[in-house]
């Protein structure tokens, strides 16, 4: 397996990550793929654009990824990672962990001093590697339903 950059190619796959991931991050909804796919090309297609970087198998297999870029708030600009996910049968193989140190050393690379990431609290694999790679909450995201 290596870590390789996003390829146009790559889209529909992580497109259909992002579903398979919504039952983690957004319990109880589903997600507008089109809006994500808007999202993802708009992002490559900034003046600073998002990075990703996919995990392909030998056989050419894209199995995980990890999308990230810089935020610019009204505190100053901030590493962002939005997304990272590995498929079901590769989980528990630290491809994750793998992923975020590179957004991190990308993140680190444009010489951003801090990064966030939102993970959803009942994703507790994903907040525990989160908090293993030095992550600790800082704020609270609250949602009410209407």
């Amino acid at each position: 397996m290596r870590v390789r950059d996003f390829v146009p190619g790559d889209l529909e796959k992580i497109c259909a990550f992002k579903e398979k991931s919504s039952e983690f991050s957004f319990p109880g909804k589903g997600v507008d793929i089109g809006i994500f796919k808007r999202q993802i090309l708009r992002s490559l297609g900034k003046k600073r654009p998002d990075s990703i970087k996919v995990v392909e198998t030998d056989d050419g297999s894209v199995v995980a990824y990890v999308r990230f870029g810089i935020k610019k708030t009204i505190t100053g600009e901030h590493g962002s990672i939005k997304h990272v996910f590995v498929s079901r049968d590769y989980r528990g193989q630290g491809l994750a962990t793998m992923l975020m140190k590179e957004a991190e050393a990308g993140l680190r690379a444009l010489g951003l001093k801090d990064i966030k990431v939102v993970v959803t609290k009942t994703n507790e694999p994903s907040m525990m590697m989160c908090k293993s790679l030095g992550y600790r909450e800082k704020r609270a995201i609250l949602e009410k339903e209407i």
